[in-house]
């Protein structure tokens, strides 16, 4: 019975779900350490030397039916140019690895070969399943989830993210895409530490991918914030999303569209960070510099503009930001604001013809506001526009 399989039966007898660090104390409790031995990384590393450096090749390994790391066979090949070149010892009998062809290996097309859609593809595999295989895994997995079978799912989502990641690579955006598929059922869950254990190892691997400043491994570790906001970490969760973002801004030479894009989500949830923390002004800020960065982006996005205005006079409206409970030194919102604000939120949503449930919201928001004032006759010019 191999691991994966008795990880699985302890699951199905005894309801147990272990993290992957306990399983990897567990290993070594049973002397079946996953630690690579000397003989076999001296193999990994003169069979890398050879094929990489002197064919232009890459090769990829694999012992006992698990993938070698990409930053361990690195570790394993440096400094060995300097070495003498002793006869490479045989592979260990739990070792395989396959060599990829070099990208400036030149193909001969055959003349003979009119269509494209002739010529064969060899697929790809790992541990007997393609690319295709473990994306079915992953669906099977949401449908578990949705019938509230999650521990039976992480484990289908663990194999899909294995496949994919030892198919793809860990910064891949398919197997990055899977991982927030799984992180959000974690949460729902309230598997917060599984989930923060897969986003703390995608984010590892981002950095020694591609490096501590680049973009995607800013994004990657933005995401350690979505934990830390479901657990009611708002502290954590608030300063994780704020580094995150001026990494971002200081990582990226993009267009002012690109860095709008790139940092709007979180942006968003730096604000309501700051409405969970009950610092309101500054959540105030936070909006409407959003609406300032899409105000200067044109009329294209004039629905996301409503949509920060809408979520603005919410914040207007919040029931924790009235005078009674604003603490001293601190100021309400001046009312006026919320009459200011939600008819540019309306004007808005009706110029990109969106009567989507925001627009709605911002029309009833206006109404009660009237009522309260008395002024329920400055409604009608709005309802008749509308009509």
């Amino acid at each position: 019975m191999e691991l994966k399989e008795l990880r699985k039966l302890i699951l199905k007898e005894q309801s147990f779900i272990a993290s992957t660090q306990q399983w990897k104390k567990a290993l070594s409790g049973w002397n079946l350490s996953k630690s690579i031995p000397k003989s076999v990384a001296k193999f990994i590393r003169k069979k890398t030397y050879l094929r990489q450096i002197k064919a232009g090749n890459k090769t990829s390994f694999r012992y006992r039916k698990q993938p070698v790391p990409k930053d361990k066979i690195k570790r394993y090949t440096q400094g060995y140019a300097s070495e003498a070149l002793s006869p490479i010892t045989s592979s260990s009998s739990n070792l395989t690895y396959n060599t990829s062809k070099s990208s400036n290996t030149k193909y001969v097309i055959p003349v003979n070969q009119t269509n494209p859609n002739d010529m064969a593809v060899m697929p790809e595999f790992y541990n007997g399943q393609d690319i295709d295989d473990f994306l079915t895994v992953c669906r099977k997995a949401q449908i578990l989830t949705k019938h509230g079978n999650y521990p039976s799912a992480k484990l289908a989502f663990m194999e899909a993210l294995e496949g994919l990641e030892a198919l793809f690579d860990t910064v891949h955006k398919i197997p990055v895409h899977i991982l927030l598929v799984f992180v959000d059922a974690a949460i729902k869950n309230k598997d917060f530490y599984g989930a923060m254990e897969r986003l703390c190892k995608s984010y590892t691997h981002h950095q020694e991918l591609l490096g501590d400043n680049d973009k995607n491994t800013w994004l990657s570790f933005a995401r350690l914030g979505l934990i830390y906001d479901a657990e009611k970490k708002y502290g954590q969760a608030l300063k994780t999303f704020s580094a995150a973002r001026d990494g971002l801004r200081t990582a990226s030479e993009t267009s002012q569209e690109d860095m709008f894009n790139l940092t709007v989500d979180l942006n968003l949830q730096i604000s309501y960070g700051y409405q969970k923390l009950g610092d309101f002004e500054s959540a105030e800020k936070e909006l409407r510099d959003l609406i300032r960065q899409a105000e200067a982006l044109g009329d294209a996005y004039r629905n996301q503009i409503a949509y920060f205005k809408h979520q603005l006079a919410n914040l207007y409206n919040n029931d924790e930001w009235h005078r009674e409970k604003v603490p001293l030194g601190s100021a309400a919102p001046p009312r006026q604001r919320v009459e200011k604000i939600l008819p540019e939120a309306i004007h808005d949503y009706a110029g990109t013809f969106s009567e989507c449930p925001y627009f709605l919201c911002s029309l009833e928001q206006l109404r009660t506001y009237y009522e309260t004032t008395g002024e329920v006759h400055k409604l009608s010019p709005w309802f008749t526009r509308i009509k």
